[in-house]
């Protein structure tokens, strides 16, 4: 009896400790989602564009590399 209840214990401790790690791993891609969300809003308030994959490339950005990036 005891055996089947320290079975039952372990069972419960790898369902929650996978559902920490799931909410963790979908807590960061929501977070990155929305930062890249926010991004892309200031991005285009700066005057900058979107490219269709997503990725915000701002006018601002490209001169910053330029000053910073002398190669």
């Amino acid at each position: 009896m005891a055996a089947r209840h320290r079975q039952g214990r372990r069972t419960i401790a790898i369902i929650v400790t996978t559902a920490l790690v799931a909410g963790l791993v979908m807590g960061f891609y929501a977070g990155s989602r929305y930062q890249l969300w926010h991004l892309q809003d200031a991005c285009l308030d700066a005057g900058g564009r979107v490219s269709d994959d997503g990725v915000a490339r701002c006018e601002i950005e490209r001169e910053i590399e330029r000053e910073f990036d002398r190669r």
